[in-house]
């Protein structure tokens, strides 16, 4: 899309240096145009892709409620029932949402705990109500069931038209297809390999082909015939202009493309670059994976939200109570979080950005040198866990007021 732009801009530029001024402002209104309708048409395709699971799952959930409702012998469906209808699958939408159960990629697991989450809440309820508890349950088990298998429908119909990004099979293992000499297309692997923290089908093209006049059709058919996720191009043994000339020419394809540099250090991407040097945190342990971003957020509402509550002691228990409530404001808004990062110099490895924290993990102890935050931030972001958080909150409650 920034290519679009960049275009679109230089033949703004360009018609208002070669036009007339009439002819220049009409071009430019249309240049202009263009630009804002494609960084529209960008948003919504970002809304719909993010969007389409949730949308679907509740579809389905009414839908399959319509069709049981019809099969038990209900003469219709009126507006007041479809609305409880929709009402139910909202629910069942939202736990999902608490569960990662919109999370990429998409796991079965994650339906299941949703399930759960929402079996419990539904009997508890039935529990402590007040009269026709046998309906009450007998509705529990129901809408359970309903949403158990409309989200698992939903989740393998998106798997069964191959629309990406809701394969099941996980993203963490990629296929990948290199194109060059079999000794760069190694080191490219092995590299990719680090930066992935392992691979799944691995598939190489020589040159030759690369080189030959149907090359965009045999790559074409290698991703179809193994489902590839990327195609690294080796700069070593291919020209640029011939590598960017294959990528237009698969752009159609869907797949990620990425050019390994001869260096061998490095793999330009897309949007990054992968190296030995900055390797990414792992996704399923990273502070910043989706479910990672939930839990801290979850944490840090749950915790504030509660020193609220016991705000008439807590305000004494901590050093400072104003700046403790002043804190707790900031955290519970998500403007900080109660955990963050260790102060450390620039780093050896790219961690990823999280909001500052009223105390660190080493607010307890001396930090003697720089090595020593460095390893503190990157083990609290490899190995993040919730629990770690309440345990530092803890600990250091008396502190919880710092500035």
């Amino acid at each position: 899309m920034n290519y679009v732009f960049v275009f679109y801009n230089a033949m703004a530029i360009f018609a208002q240096k070669h036009f007339t001024r009439r002819g220049t402002d009409l071009l430019s209104l249309l240049i202009n145009g263009s630009i804002y309708l494609s960084a529209a048409g960008a948003i919504v395709m970002r809304f719909v892709r993010r969007a389409l699971l949730p949308m679907l799952d509740a579809l389905l959930v009414v839908l399959l409620m319509c069709i049981t409702q019809w099969a038990m012998g209900a003469e219709g469906i009126d507006a007041g029932r479809l609305r409880g209808f929709a009402f139910f699958a909202l629910i069942t939408v939202l736990a999902e949402g608490l569960c990662g159960g919109y999370d990429i990629p998409v796991k079965l697991l994650n339906v299941v705990k949703a399930t759960v989450l929402l079996a419990a809440f539904a009997f508890i309820y039935a529990a402590v109500s007040d009269g026709w508890e046998g309906m009450l349950y007998f509705a529990a088990a129901y809408g359970v069931a309903v949403m158990l298998v409309a989200h698992l429908a939903g989740r393998l119909l998106l798997h069964g038209t191959r629309v990406k990004p809701y394969s099941l099979r996980s993203l963490d293992r990629k296929r990948v297809l290199s194109v060059g000499s079999p000794d760069e297309n190694k080191h490219a692997l092995a590299l990719l390999w680090q930066t992935h923290f392992g691979l799944g089908r691995q598939k190489q093209m020589s040159t030759t082909d690369a080189g030959s006049a149907d090359a965009v059709d045999l790559i074409r058919k290698k991703i179809r015939k193994h489902d590839i996720d990327e195609v690294v191009f080796c700069a070593k043994d291919m020209a640029w202009g011939r590598v960017i000339e294959l990528i237009e020419g698969l752009k159609r394809t869907g797949v990620m493309f990425k050019i390994a540099q001869p260096a061998r250090e490095f793999i330009i991407g897309p949007s990054s670059i992968e190296s030995l040097q900055d390797l990414d945190i792992m996704e399923m342990h990273a502070v910043n994976s989706a479910a990672g971003r939930r839990t801290k957020r979850l944490m840090d509402v749950i915790t504030s939200s509660l020193f609220l509550l016991l705000l008439p002691i807590s305000f004494w228990l901590v050093h400072d109570g104003v700046r403790f409530m002043h804190n707790t404001w900031n955290v519970l808004s998500g403007r900080k979080s109660w955990v963050g990062y260790t102060s450390a110099p620039e780093r050896s490895l790219k961690l990823p950005p999280i909001k500052p924290g009223i105390i660190d993990p080493l607010f307890l102890e001396p930090v003697t040198s720089d090595a020593m935050a460095i390893r503190a931030n990157t083990a609290y972001a490899k190995d993040y866990s919730p629990w770690q958080d309440l345990a530092l909150v803890l600990r250091g409650f008396r502190s919880l007021g710092r500035a």
